[in-house]
Protein backbone atom coordinates (compact mmCIF):
# COMPACT_ATOMS: atom_id res chain seq x y z
CA UNK A 1 0.00 0.00 0.00
CA UNK A 2 1.57 4.13 -0.67
CA UNK A 3 2.51 5.77 2.10
CA UNK A 4 2.61 9.14 2.23
CA UNK A 5 4.26 11.16 4.41
CA UNK A 6 1.99 14.39 4.67
CA UNK A 7 4.82 17.03 6.01
CA UNK A 8 7.59 18.44 4.43
CA UNK A 9 10.00 18.27 7.64
CA UNK A 10 13.56 17.09 6.35
CA UNK A 11 14.03 15.57 10.21
CA UNK A 12 10.99 13.49 9.27
CA UNK A 13 12.17 12.06 6.24
CA UNK A 14 15.29 11.76 7.45
CA UNK A 15 14.04 8.87 9.66
CA UNK A 16 11.54 7.61 6.90
CA UNK A 17 15.16 7.62 4.78
CA UNK A 18 16.79 5.64 7.90
CA UNK A 19 14.36 2.95 7.79
CA UNK A 20 14.29 2.72 4.25
CA UNK A 21 10.69 2.97 4.03
CA UNK A 22 9.41 4.17 0.58
CA UNK A 23 7.20 6.71 0.84
CA UNK A 24 5.71 9.97 -1.67
CA UNK A 25 5.33 13.29 0.21
CA UNK A 26 2.72 15.55 -0.06
CA UNK A 27 2.10 18.66 1.93
CA UNK A 28 -1.07 20.75 3.11
CA UNK A 29 -1.22 24.41 2.15
CA UNK A 30 -4.10 24.52 4.70
CA UNK A 31 -3.30 26.95 7.35
CA UNK A 32 -2.49 25.32 11.18
CA UNK A 33 -4.64 26.79 12.99
CA UNK A 34 -6.21 25.42 16.01
CA UNK A 35 -8.35 26.58 19.15
CA UNK A 36 -7.22 24.26 21.23
CA UNK A 37 -4.93 25.04 24.39
CA UNK A 38 -4.40 21.55 25.32
CA UNK A 39 -0.94 21.16 23.68
CA UNK A 40 -1.81 17.63 22.99
CA UNK A 41 -4.61 18.33 21.49
CA UNK A 42 -3.80 20.91 19.89
CA UNK A 43 -0.61 19.22 18.12
CA UNK A 44 -3.66 16.05 17.63
CA UNK A 45 -5.67 18.73 15.52
CA UNK A 46 -3.36 20.26 13.55
CA UNK A 47 -2.08 16.48 12.30
CA UNK A 48 -5.40 15.34 12.05
CA UNK A 49 -6.33 18.57 9.38
CA UNK A 50 -3.48 18.27 7.76
CA UNK A 51 -4.38 14.52 6.84
CA UNK A 52 -7.80 15.23 6.12
CA UNK A 53 -6.03 17.94 3.30
CA UNK A 54 -3.78 15.53 1.63
CA UNK A 55 -6.40 12.74 1.90
CA UNK A 56 -8.56 14.87 -0.55
CA UNK A 57 -5.47 15.12 -2.95
CA UNK A 58 -5.58 11.42 -3.89
CA UNK A 59 -7.67 9.01 -5.41
CA UNK A 60 -6.18 6.05 -4.00
CA UNK A 61 -6.04 4.10 -0.56
CA UNK A 62 -3.19 4.97 1.44
CA UNK A 63 -1.44 4.79 4.79
CA UNK A 64 -1.31 9.23 5.49
CA UNK A 65 1.20 9.96 8.21
CA UNK A 66 1.28 13.41 9.71
CA UNK A 67 2.65 15.23 12.38
CA UNK A 68 2.80 18.50 14.45
CA UNK A 69 5.75 19.89 16.34
CA UNK A 70 5.57 23.09 18.52
CA UNK A 71 7.06 24.15 21.82
CA UNK A 72 5.05 24.00 24.74
CA UNK A 73 6.50 26.54 27.67
CA UNK A 74 4.74 29.00 30.46
CA UNK A 75 1.32 27.88 29.31
CA UNK A 76 1.92 28.76 26.20
CA UNK A 77 2.39 27.30 22.72
CA UNK A 78 4.31 28.16 20.12
CA UNK A 79 4.48 27.03 16.77
CA UNK A 80 7.01 27.09 13.76
CA UNK A 81 8.62 30.46 13.37
CA UNK A 82 8.04 32.09 10.10
CA UNK A 83 11.28 34.26 9.64
CA UNK A 84 14.66 34.09 11.72
CA UNK A 85 13.62 37.21 13.66
CA UNK A 86 10.87 35.24 14.49
CA UNK A 87 12.78 32.33 15.34
CA UNK A 88 14.67 34.27 17.55
CA UNK A 89 12.44 36.38 19.38
CA UNK A 90 10.24 32.91 20.13
CA UNK A 91 13.52 31.71 21.63
CA UNK A 92 14.70 34.65 23.47
CA UNK A 93 11.09 34.36 25.52
CA UNK A 94 11.86 30.31 26.11
CA UNK A 95 15.08 31.22 27.30
CA UNK A 96 13.80 34.08 29.90
CA UNK A 97 11.20 32.39 30.83
CA UNK A 98 13.60 29.43 32.11
CA UNK A 99 16.11 32.11 33.30
CA UNK A 100 13.59 33.63 35.27
CA UNK A 101 12.56 30.38 37.24
CA UNK A 102 15.93 29.82 37.90
CA UNK A 103 16.91 33.26 38.76
CA UNK A 104 12.79 32.62 41.44
CA UNK A 105 14.67 30.02 43.14
CA UNK A 106 17.00 32.21 44.02
CA UNK A 107 20.57 29.81 42.87
CA UNK A 108 21.30 32.20 40.52
CA UNK A 109 21.47 36.09 40.24
CA UNK A 110 20.58 35.85 36.40
CA UNK A 111 20.63 40.00 36.27
CA UNK A 112 25.01 39.60 37.33
CA UNK A 113 25.27 37.06 35.28
CA UNK A 114 23.46 38.56 31.63
CA UNK A 115 25.69 42.20 32.39
CA UNK A 116 29.41 39.63 32.75
CA UNK A 117 27.82 37.60 29.57
CA UNK A 118 28.02 40.98 28.02
CA UNK A 119 31.24 42.41 29.32
CA UNK A 120 33.07 38.80 28.51
CA UNK A 121 31.61 38.68 24.92
CA UNK A 122 33.15 42.41 23.76
CA UNK A 123 36.73 41.28 25.52
CA UNK A 124 39.55 41.10 22.83
CA UNK A 125 42.33 37.84 22.92
CA UNK A 126 44.81 40.35 22.98
CA UNK A 127 43.68 42.47 26.68
CA UNK A 128 43.58 39.21 28.26
CA UNK A 129 46.33 37.52 29.89
CA UNK A 130 46.60 33.83 31.44
CA UNK A 131 45.81 34.91 35.06
CA UNK A 132 42.73 36.62 33.99
CA UNK A 133 40.86 33.36 32.88
CA UNK A 134 40.03 29.60 34.43
CA UNK A 135 41.55 26.52 32.88
CA UNK A 136 38.26 25.08 31.40
CA UNK A 137 38.92 21.57 32.70
CA UNK A 138 39.05 22.93 36.38
CA UNK A 139 35.62 23.43 35.87
CA UNK A 140 33.55 21.31 38.16
CA UNK A 141 30.04 20.93 37.26
CA UNK A 142 27.35 18.29 39.00
CA UNK A 143 26.41 16.24 37.22
CA UNK A 144 22.59 15.64 38.76
CA UNK A 145 21.62 18.90 38.25
CA UNK A 146 19.24 19.81 35.14
CA UNK A 147 20.67 20.64 32.16
CA UNK A 148 19.69 24.83 32.19
CA UNK A 149 21.65 24.34 36.05
CA UNK A 150 24.62 22.93 34.78
CA UNK A 151 25.04 25.64 32.25
CA UNK A 152 24.42 27.81 34.36
CA UNK A 153 26.72 27.05 37.08
CA UNK A 154 29.07 26.71 34.15
CA UNK A 155 28.29 30.42 33.50
CA UNK A 156 29.04 31.15 36.72
CA UNK A 157 32.32 29.54 37.40
CA UNK A 158 33.60 30.66 34.71
CA UNK A 159 35.99 33.97 34.98
CA UNK A 160 35.21 34.67 31.48
CA UNK A 161 32.80 32.24 29.14
CA UNK A 162 34.48 33.72 25.92
CA UNK A 163 38.16 33.63 26.80
CA UNK A 164 39.54 30.47 28.92
CA UNK A 165 42.27 27.75 28.70
CA UNK A 166 42.99 24.73 27.26
CA UNK A 167 46.05 22.91 28.13
CA UNK A 168 47.56 26.27 29.00
CA UNK A 169 46.95 27.88 25.73
CA UNK A 170 44.17 31.37 25.52
CA UNK A 171 41.33 30.17 23.48
CA UNK A 172 38.48 32.38 22.17
CA UNK A 173 35.29 31.27 21.28
CA UNK A 174 32.16 32.91 19.31
CA UNK A 175 28.83 32.28 17.91
CA UNK A 176 27.36 32.69 14.87
CA UNK A 177 23.53 34.05 14.05
CA UNK A 178 23.49 32.23 10.73
CA UNK A 179 22.50 28.92 9.95
CA UNK A 180 23.52 26.00 10.07
CA UNK A 181 23.61 25.13 13.28
CA UNK A 182 26.55 22.70 15.43
CA UNK A 183 24.43 19.86 14.87
CA UNK A 184 24.19 20.25 10.97
CA UNK A 185 27.18 21.02 10.71
CA UNK A 186 28.22 17.32 12.41
CA UNK A 187 25.10 15.87 10.96
CA UNK A 188 26.62 16.69 7.36
CA UNK A 189 30.07 15.29 8.33
CA UNK A 190 28.88 11.94 9.50
CA UNK A 191 27.10 11.44 6.25
CA UNK A 192 29.80 12.53 4.34
CA UNK A 193 31.88 10.15 5.75
CA UNK A 194 29.40 7.06 5.78
CA UNK A 195 28.53 6.78 2.11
Amino acid sequence: MRIILASSSKQRQDIFNMIRLKYDVITSSEPEESNQTDPNKYVEELSLNKAKFVRKQINSKAIIISADTIIYCNNKIYEKPKSKEERFEKLQKIVKYQLKILDNEEKYNIQELEEKLKRCRNMKLEDVTLNDVDELSSIKIDRRKSSNERILDFLTKLKNSYIFKINGRLVRIRFSENIPTTEDCLTNVLKNLYR
